[in-house]
């Protein structure tokens, strides 16, 4: 055996011999723990309905509790200054009562374990909702369904729409007849005449006398200066 192999075989013996001390070791503090994990009424006050629980399971349960109804902990308890033992709010009976009918139905019903708990009602809310939400009744009917599933309709074109704007004002003859004559607009004291597609020609006629101008649109502009009345 070289001196390469025989150091990979003492680097795996040590290995191993490593891993077996660090597993024993978790192994007798785990035991150690768990004896010294005493039941929650002997570490805390108060402890009513809990009572048994090892104490190291307390604040998981309590954060649970929370969660499932969307409070903070000074909802139940008196948080300040830690005296959290105290029973002065009344939603702290409300919750012993509460455990105790979660327990009672786990018991008679799923064997005594913890199927159905404090969020199965509330859902982070302090008031369970008694009746379904608008909307969480509705389904296919897949009873009545036809086998091929039915496409959405789908929506005109923009040439559709507007074949359907020339047959509802009469026709082609008559949106060609309209662009011909143009539209005619009177004001108090502007008259404009619009041709389509890009020409517009106004008429104004201030006191001093008429002005008329003459616009194509994009392109140029005439104007003529006003002509005083005789």
């Amino acid at each position: 055996m070289t001196r390469r192999r025989y150091g990979i075989v003492c680097l795996m013996l040590g290995l191993a011999l490593g891993v077996v001390t660090l597993s024993r070791w978790l192994i007798s503090a785990n035991a150690a723990m768990q004896q010294n994990d005493k039941p929650v009424e002997q570490v805390q006050k108060n402890i009513q309905v809990l009572a048994g629980m090892p104490s190291s399971q307390l604040l998981p349960v309590m954060h649970f509790m929370r969660a499932s109804l969307g409070v903070r902990c000074d909802y139940c308890h008196v948080a300040e200054n830690g005296k959290y033992w105290i029973d002065d709010k009344p939603a702290k009976q409300t919750a012993r009562r509460m455990l105790r009918m979660v327990f009672e139905i786990n018991k008679e019903n799923f064997g005594g374990q913890p199927v159905v708990t404090c969020n199965t009602c509330h859902r982070g809310s302090t008031k369970p909702v008694s009746v379904p939400a608008i909307g969480q009744g509705s389904f296919t009917n897949t009873t009545a369904s036809d086998d091929v599933a039915t496409a959405p309709e789908r929506l005109p074109t923009a040439d559709q729409v507007f074949q359907r704007y020339v047959q509802a004002m009469g026709g082609k003859a008559s949106v060609d007849g309209l662009r011909r004559d143009g539209c005619k607009q009177h004001f108090s004291d502007r008259n404009s005449l619009t041709r389509a597609p890009r020409e517009q020609r106004s008429s104004i006629e201030p006191r001093v006398g008429p002005s008329r101008a003459f616009k194509k649109r994009r392109t140029s502009t005439w104007r003529s200066s006003p002509r005083l009345k005789a």
